[in-house]
């Protein structure tokens, strides 16, 4: 029989349930808020494929091929450059090295080496020391010819002169045949990183170098560079996994991890999980799907502007940025009429640029002046250089009387040579290149408006790049215009090797030695003057107006004798830009911009960035891939740039806080952020809505480079350190860090954090190191749920009280 319940015990179970579901839900709570507080990982997508075989010499960096080495473009960023150089400002920044010092008297260069940085593999470690670069070096000379013509390639002896241990942490470069600053730019990062440690080279060294001439030739041909050589990493991160489809590399344990941030202090690593995965999925269509599917949550590829708009509205933050590359049409000069300076420029006053690249929106940039630069970067180069700088812009009246001046001339719609015959053109270009294709059929149907009937041809590309376009049986097709041009101070990439963007040289036989070695000249005023420049002719004048220059003296001789910052390289600079503008060997149409990165939203912010601080500081931080010579790693982390969505990076706090100047004045110079600015400080705070701290007084540029008169030096060398031992390490690490505003920005709130830092690891070859790094902690999180929820009974037990 039903009895009804009193009220009172009616109403007391009502709330032991409300207790319950609260206790229940409060659990449930704490489990999300347990798993919203783990680090995010950052999982690649790479469209790239990955030659992989544990029979391929993966850790020989003089491997000919099969190696993750800097020559055969598989790269495993688990080494570190000596320094990093910044193109846009030719800044450097230390990285293996600490300093480095020229002796002028006897072109000597001492290089300074950072002290407390190993060699790790996963389970031991080797002190890196100048063994290491010395053993790099001179492997470089002798199997690939490096350092030429500084350091002697022919006479070992003299190399080994040239190439000295002055102790574990100082290395003597002395004598060298050459300086410059190019030299310094190679020496610290052209051969980008030390990848191998002294003890693993030690025993193959000896051989080597015990070796006459010839059978050190065949040793390093058909044995050196073929060896099988164990995995030493020197980075924040060391490779846990490699196959065919992905790699995987973890932050290395604490006691060695707390030795790179010396090297970046910002960085922002422990924000995320310690481990990251890169997967080779093949393609840019596969890597867009793994993005879309979850399976990966960050790319760094190319995109066409409807990949953009996909990904965008997928929820993907898609960062467009400067290519530091441009494209344009090559135009055949051996061929009547194209050989004809004022033919060319009047393609270049006919083509409207704007028109044109609005077909590929939003990835590429008009480009209006005919020099081999974008026009993004015109701005770091001296004023000598930008007066010979002028834009084509359209005029086709100009364009109709440059045509006359060649004795062409115009019946209806038509252009025609002077012995009657229709001017046309056929413009070839690599049938995989769509954005190239697009663009050109604007300009060809341009050119066609104008009165030259234009097509646009596409070939299968393997045969455009492997035989078509070397023959030079076209008339004109589509090229690059130079790459990588990056400003001022990293032209010296183009000087280099500047043939196979300047292809009118490589249709010459034996051009270096043939009268058409020499291509026409004149500077933008009309004028001729001759120039010699270390003793070589650059140019030659036939009279006061038209003269000839040379691209191989120009080449060979005058750029690696010069370097950014010199009179010469100014000059060679401003010679090149003349000699464009007026001969236009290539005729630049757009500026390339490309997606260089492509993540989940949350995983990172990176608006700050673009909003608040300059041209040259964003692209370090977000696309330094393509503005600095000898990075290695993720940079936005390296460089503290990323933090999860609603946390504030590193670099942003030392920005706002004014520490970025006053504890690392280095950094903030190579960055580009010279000095103090109040007016970035306070945009930063504001977007992350905490204070700042004005920073008022001024730091110069710093530089680790030095110049010295004495001539002094050592003659002690140490013996190498080859000790190897087995590392386990357990830390704990608990920071309490308050912030105090001293000026009132849009957001007036005050930041109190206390930052917890667990790490425990033991490492082993494929051991995975897990941080926990949580923002607040969990507990007190619950325990404020916990709170609410008891308020919230002993509130219901109340109201059922007063009943």
């Amino acid at each position: 029989m039903y009895k009804p319940v009193p009220v009172k015990v009616k109403a007391k179970s009502i709330i032991l349930s409300v207790v319950a579901i609260l206790v229940a839900v409060a659990a449930i709570l704490s489990v999300h808020v347990v798993n919203s507080a783990s680090p995010p990982q950052i999982i690649i997508a790479s469209p790239s494929t990955l030659l992989y075989s544990p029979n391929l010499p993966l850790w020989n960096p003089v491997a000919s091929s099969g190696s993750f080495n800097k020559y055969w473009g598989q790269t495993v960023d688990v080494y570190e450059s000596l320094a990093m150089y910044n193109d846009l400002n030719g800044q450097f920044y230390p990285v293996l090295a600490a300093n480095w010092t020229y002796i002028p008297q006897n072109n000597t260069f001492i290089i300074h080496l950072r002290k407390g940085l190993y060699w790790f593999n996963g389970t031991a470690t080797i002190p890196f020391t100048a063994w290491d670069v010395w053993a790099n070096i001179i492997l470089e000379v002798l199997t690939s010819g490096q350092y030429w013509p500084a350091l002697n390639n022919s006479d070992i002896g003299v190399l080994l002169r040239q190439v000295r241990v002055v102790d574990n942490y100082t290395l003597e470069l002395t004598n060298m045949s050459l300086w410059s600053p190019i030299m310094e730019i190679y020496i610290l990062n052209q051969a980008n990183a030390v990848e191998t440690p002294y003890p693993v080279w030690k025993p193959i060294l000896e051989k080597v170098l015990s070796m006459n001439s010839t059978e050190r030739s065949t040793f390093i041909q058909n044995n050196l560079t073929r060896m099988l050589l164990p995995y030493w990493g020197i980075s924040p991160w060391y490779l846990t996994y490699v196959s065919s489809s992905y790699i995987q590399t973890s932050l290395e344990p604490s006691n060695l991890l707390s030795e790179w941030y010396q090297v970046f202090p910002y960085a922002s690593w422990n924000y995320y999980n310690p481990s990251i995965v890169v997967y080779y999925v093949g393609g840019s269509s596969q890597a867009i799907a793994a993005l879309e599917s979850g399976s990966a949550n960050y790319a760094g590829m190319a995109l066409s502007p409807q990949q953009i708009t996909a990904l965008k509205s997928a929820g993907f933050f898609v960062y467009v940025a400067p290519g530091f590359s441009d494209f344009g049409i090559s135009i055949n000069p051996l061929v009547y009429p194209w050989n004809m300076t004022q033919v060319r420029q009047a393609l270049a006053y006919v083509i409207n640029r704007t028109e044109a690249v609005l077909a590929w929106a939003p990835l590429y940039e008009p480009q209006w002046n005919a020099v081999p630069t974008p026009p993004y970067t015109l701005y770091t180069y001296p004023k000598s250089v930008l007066s010979v700088v002028y834009n084509y812009t359209v005029n086709w009246t100009k364009a109709a009387q440059l045509l006359q001046s060649a004795g062409l001339y115009k019946k209806g719609n038509q252009w025609y040579l002077p012995n009657g015959t229709p001017l046309t053109l056929n413009i070839v270009v690599p049938n995989y290149s769509q954005d190239w294709i697009t663009i050109l059929t604007v300009v060809a149907n341009q050119l066609t408006e104008f009165g030259i009937p234009t097509h646009v041809i596409a070939i299968d590309g393997a045969t455009f790049w492997g035989s078509y376009f070397w023959q030079g049986s076209w008339i004109a097709s589509s090229m690059f215009v130079a790459t990588p041009m990056t400003g001022y101070y990293g032209t010296w990439h183009f000087y280099m090797w500047p043939w196979w963007v300047i292809p009118q040289i490589n249709m010459v036989p034996n051009w270096w030695t043939s009268p058409y070695g020499w291509w026409p000249f004149q500077w933008p005023n009309g004028t001729c003057t001759p120039v010699t420049l270390f003793n070589h002719e650059d140019i030659v004048c036939v009279n006061s107006t038209y003269g000839y220059f040379s691209p191989f003296n120009w080449t060979l001789y005058g750029t690696r004798w010069s370097g950014p910052g010199t009179p010469e390289y100014e000059l060679l600079t401003k010679i090149l830009f003349a000699w464009w503008e007026y001969y236009i060997p290539v005729l630049p149409v757009g500026a390339s911009l490309s997606a260089v990165m492509e993540f989940k939203q949350g995983l990172a912010d990176v608006n700050w960035v673009l909003n608040c601080l300059p041209f040259t500081t964003q692209q370090v931080l977000l696309n330094g891939g393509s503005v600095i010579d000898g990075l290695h790693g993720f940079s936005p982390i390296l460089f503290g740039v990323f933090a999860p969505t609603g946390q504030v990076p590193p670099l942003a706090q030392a920005i706002a806080n004014g520490s970025l100047w006053t504890k690392t004045p280095q950094f903030a110079t190579f960055i580009g952020l010279p000095n103090p600015d109040a007016s970035i400080q306070s945009c930063v705070a504001s977007y992350f809505h905490i204070p700042y701290t004005p920073v008022t007084t001024t730091t110069s540029t710093t530089t680790t480079t030095t110049t010295t008169t004495t001539t002094t030096t050592t003659t002690t060398t140490t013996t190498p350190v080859t000790t190897t031992s087995t590392t386990t390490s357990t830390t704990t690490t608990t920071t309490t860090t308050t912030t105090t505003a001293v000026s009132t920005v849009t957001s007036t709130a005050t930041v109190t954090s206390t930052v917890t830092s667990t790490v425990a690891s033991t490492t082993t070859a494929v051991s995975t190191v897990t941080v926990t790094k949580p923002v607040i902690s969990t507990a007190l999180v619950v325990g404020i749920v916990v709170i609410v929820i008891v308020i919230a009974a002993v509130a219901a037990i109340i109201a059922l009280r007063r009943r």
